[in-house]
Order: C-alpha cells, then sequence, then structure tokens
C-alpha cells in the first residue's frame, strides 16, 4: 500500500440505527463525501477577583452536516425516497423521523483488485436536512449532480482489525 491512502476509493452504506426501523438500504454510490469534522467547543469562565485571565474550559463536541453528491438518480432510489419523505417531498415531511447509521468506508485496492478497508467513520442517527440538485444550464453539457445533507448526534472512527491488517 501507498502512504498517504487517496481519497477516491470510498463506499456509503445505510443502515437502520441499531437494528430499529427499514432494512439497510443497499444503493449508495456517490460521487464525493464531505463534512467530515469534529471540533472541541471552549467555554470562557472569569473567576471573581482574577482579572489578567479568563478560564478556558472544554465545552461540547460539534459535528458539521455530512453532505453526499452524486449523479441524479431516477425515481426508486431507496436513499433519495427515504431523503424526501423527511423533507417533505410537495406535502408534510415524515413523522416521526426515521434515523439511521450511515458507515462511510475508505479503501484500499489491492493488485487483484479486492478491497481493503483503511478506515471507517460511522455516522449515528443521521437524518436528512437538505436536498438540492446543481443548476440547469443549457449551454453546458454537465451531469446534473444532486447533493444530500444529513445530519447526525456523532460520529465514530473504526480503524481496521489488526487481522485484517496482517493479512494484507
Amino acid at each position: 500500500m501507498d502512504y498517504p491512502p487517496v481519497n477516491f476509493h470510498f463506499r456509503v452504506s445505510f443502515a437502520p440505527q441499531v437494528s430499529v426501523g427499514p432494512p439497510t438500504l443497499a444503493e449508495a454510490s456517490f460521487q464525493e463525501v464531505s463534512g467530515i469534522s469534529s471540533e472541541r467547543t471552549v467555554e470562557t469562565y472569569r473567576e471573581g477577583g482574577r482579572n489578567e485571565f479568563e478560564h478556558r474550559l472544554p465545552g461540547a463536541t460539534r459535528f458539521q452536516n455530512l453532505t453526499l453528491r452524486r449523479g441524479m438518480v431516477l425515481p426508486g432510489s431507496p436513499v433519495l425516497d427515504w431523503c424526501l419523505d423527511h423533507l417533505g417531498n410537495g406535502s408534510q415531511p415524515a413523522f416521526p423521523i426515521v434515523v439511521r447509521d450511515v458507515l462511510v468506508e475508505l479503501l484500499c485496492m489491492d493488485d487483484s483488485g479486492s478491497a481493503r478497508v483503511l478506515r471507517a467513520w460511522v455516522f449515528h442517527r443521521a437524518w436528512p436536512v437538505k436536498w438540492e440538485a446543481s443548476r440547469l444550464h443549457a449551454t453546458e453539457g454537465e451531469v446534473l449532480v444532486e447533493m444530500l445533507e444529513l445530519t447526525y448526534d456523532q460520529f465514530t472512527v473504526k480503524e481496521p482489525s489488526s487481522e485484517a491488517a496482517d493479512a494484507a
């Protein structure tokens, strides 16, 4: 494997949160994933009688929304249906909201074409907050791209097991 890894071998899958809800959505091909980010907030506290500085204390962790982009798919996409149902799709949004765990895996391809997971991010209790189509332009021959934006509670990073890494 070459280091550092390339960022164009990845896959995205959607699963019910903790085995609750509809089955896993198998269809999930995307050309771009962004928003894999976390940031710790800082709370300041002024102590009485101490004017020369403020105490800086760790606060909550914030996460960016996860943004997924792909060429627009035809009707019948389970992922798109899930998103549009929650965003209203011309009517009342779905309630209660069906949350899903979203798995993004960075892959390494070996010489035989087999994929091995280098790192995985699990976005817990994700649900759609935005869907957008790219602009339509009569003089450009670009592919129509749709963007799905998901919010989530938190994400965890999963490293490959040592047996899988040793086998490669």
